[in-house]
């Protein structure tokens, strides 16, 4: 993990984020400040870095991923009923039922703000709102969620729209300020699919192992195919970022520390 560019994100995110007057104000803080690895914000800066994106744009729009991804978890907990999250009570837990769906929709809403905020021109910003909106909506991690608890549909099918929407919404705001071709922008946005189901996947047998209780993927497919699916996918992924022609090592390594120790 690159600490330099995690706590980029988390300084971006002291300096937007309210002070502390109440308790809303206190669970939002709570739940954002709780230690994340930043890791999709990270890949955000590593894959603006490719196309000579300024770092202070990367950073602002690497902290809008984070609170996206913020938001999502305040409101998985809720659902799943998890009571703890990274070695701490989740947020609904410590607050309330009430406070931690008031403090998803804060954060959720602090994000669209940190897009209208940048510097940058009125259609991308409106472009970058609509990536974001169609990749937690509907169509994106809001179904995935769906189909997850109401088990309504295959765990690769779960991991494509509750996991890489996020990932493939990284790919489509680079690209949109990048302003970059259609193929890079295939390329950039197949890997980026392919990466969040890998991730996902990676993630649930790292669980299954570290629990020892069989996740859902490792349940539906068994430990050995879910590994070779992974790296399946993960190949693939790799391969479209291969494709972009630019000098992607140092993206590689962070991917590796990423998926393979998992499997």
């Amino acid at each position: 993990m690159n600490k330099e560019l995690t706590s980029f994100i988390e300084k971006k995110l002291i300096e937007f984020l309210p002070t502390s007057t109440d308790q809303l104000s206190d669970a939002v803080l709570y739940a954002i400040l709780s230690g994340g690895k930043r890791i999709r914000g990270s890949l955000l800066i590593y894959l603006a870095d490719l196309f000579q994106i300024d770092r202070a744009i990367s950073i602002h729009f690497a902290t809008v991923i984070e609170l996206l991804h913020e938001y999502t978890l305040v409101h998985d907990d809720i659902i799943d009923g998890d009571e703890e999250r990274r070695g701490k009570a989740s947020c609904y837990k410590k607050y309330g039922q009430s406070v931690a769906i008031l403090t998803g929709n804060t954060i959720l809403t602090y994000a669209i703000e940190l897009i209208m905020l940048s510097n940058l021109g009125h259609k991308i910003k409106n472009d970058i709102t609509t990536i974001v909106c169609h990749s937690i909506g509907y169509n994106g991690l809001m179904k995935g969620q769906y189909l997850d608890i109401k088990g309504m549909s295959k765990c690769i099918d779960v991991a494509l729209l509750k996991t890489a929407p996020l990932f493939i919404a990284i790919a489509k705001i680079v690209s949109a300020i990048a302003d970059l071709h259609i193929n890079n922008k295939q390329h950039l946005c197949a890997f980026a699919q392919d990466f969040g189901i890998a991730y996902q996947i990676a993630d649930d047998i790292n669980d299954s192992k570290s629990k020892n209780e069989a996740t859902n993927i490792v349940n539906e497919l068994g430990q050995e195919r879910a590994a070779i699916l992974c790296a399946d996918f993960f190949y693939s992924a790799k391969t479209n970022l291969l494709c972009l022609g630019k000098n992607v090592e140092e993206v590689l390594e962070f991917l590796n520390s990423l998926i393979v120790w998992k499997i």
